[in-house]
């Protein structure tokens, strides 16, 4: 396993799906990106570790080498870029099982309706949420957001959006490269706006409006992997019409296949008897995650899930999947599926003060089954902060 260096639980959830769902030995290595933490999860996956099932081993490329050249190693798994991934594929012996995640230019589809005021404030948090996690460094970002250019209240989410995205100050750019990809971003959308303020070690959250389908914009064909996000309008005012225009447009336009998001409001979707072309939506949409009102980021985050490029031809996508805790034989495919707007507020949304209390006391509760933590955990949950 050649761990990710954006994201920290990646690499040890990579090592336990070889272990227990592929049934590997795994070596690991780690990214030079966040290497320091190998101590963390050996400490995490100490009972693998003493008993000699998975080793995790530091340094650069010629320790990635190494492994890779070693007989004893049957299969390689990459979380990185394509052009890496096709390098080491190209590098490998004959028969070698080769799986990759290769990252995306991810979509979240806005379907006309009429928001109320509670909902389109939770809507406005729920894409923030996705925008600022990890700074804009994830494979699941949302980088381009799918509305319709009829949409009533088009201009209303995109300003309270941005004004959300302005009061949450920029994250550090940690990154390697990042500045330089955030300046490249500028170059190709000269009309980009910066949200916010740029500090000494962050930068400006950004929006490009005025996108359209069929642009040749870069951002469509290359993942930028920065704090920017552009909108693309499509002209179908009927919610039915907007879906296949959408799904067409995602499917051939935008590269990578690993996941997106579909938010439609409940009446929308029943009183304008749009279900059967959300439905067929969902089918159709070639992606390996596919999320309906629920951010598509939790495809990853529940581990019960499968979380991989859809399958195609070639893998320049990539190839495979991880995850699947359920051992659900030859899963692809996940699908998501919730609530318009939640009883409560998620414990994952970037305006709870609570997240890392609420993230303690669940792990005591998955840890020790002692009633208390439960009370204390759906408190935490289900109150305010």
């Amino acid at each position: 396993v050649l761990g990710a260096g954006n994201v920290s639980s990646l690499t040890p959830r990579d090592a336990l799906h070889h272990l227990v769902v592929e049934r590997r030995v795994v070596l690991v290595k780690a990214n030079p990106v966040n290497d320091y933490l190998t101590s963390c999860w050996e400490r995490a996956l100490a009972a693998f570790v003493e008993r000699g099932v998975v080793r995790f081993v530091r340094g650069g490329a010629a320790v990635g080498e190494r492994a890779l050249a070693d007989p004893r190693v049957s299969a390689v798994h990459v979380t990185g870029s394509a052009t890496t991934a096709e390098r080491i594929r190209s590098r490998l012996r004959p028969g070698t099982v080769f799986t990759s995640e290769l990252g995306s230019v991810t979509p979240v589809i806005l379907v006309p309706g009429h928001w109320r005021p509670r909902e389109m404030r939770y809507q406005v948090d729920h894409v923030a949420t996705m925008l600022v996690n990890n700074a804009g460094c994830n494979c699941l970002t949302p980088r381009v957001l799918v509305l319709s250019s009829a949409w009533a209240q088009r201009g209303e989410f995109l300003r309270l959006l941005a004004a959300r995205l302005a009061t949450l100050g920029p994250r550090p750019a940690f990154y390697p490269g990042v500045r330089e990809r955030h300046a490249d971003f500028l170059t190709t959308h000269p009309n980009a706006t910066l949200v916010g303020v740029t500090s000494a070690n962050g930068l400006p959250w950004t929006m490009v409006e005025g996108a359209r389908p069929d642009d040749e914009d870069p951002a469509y064909r290359e993942e930028f992997f920065c704090p920017g996000v552009v909108v693309t309008t499509i002209d179908e005012a009927d919610p039915a019409r907007f879906l296949v225009a959408a799904r067409e447009f995602v499917n051939t336009r935008l590269w990578g296949s690993l996941a997106t998001t579909l938010l439609i409001d409940p009446r929308t979707r029943r009183e304008l008897g749009v279900d059967d072309e959300v439905r067929r939506t969902i089918e159709s949409l070639r992606y390996g995650v596919v999320s309906v009102n629920l951010f598509h980021g939790l495809g990853i985050g529940l581990g019960s899930t499968t979380w991989g490029a859809a399958p195609s031809g070639d893998g320049r996508e990539g190839r495979g999947v991880v995850g699947n805790g359920l051992l659900v034989s030859k899963a692809v495919r996940s699908v998501l599926e919730g609530p318009f707007v939640t009883p409560w507020t998620p414990a994952w949304f970037i305006t709870r003060t609570r997240s890392e209390a609420i993230a303690w006391r669940f792990l005591s509760w998955l840890t020790r089954r002692r009633w208390r933590d439960l009370v204390a955990l759906v408190a935490l949950v289900v109150l305010p902060g």
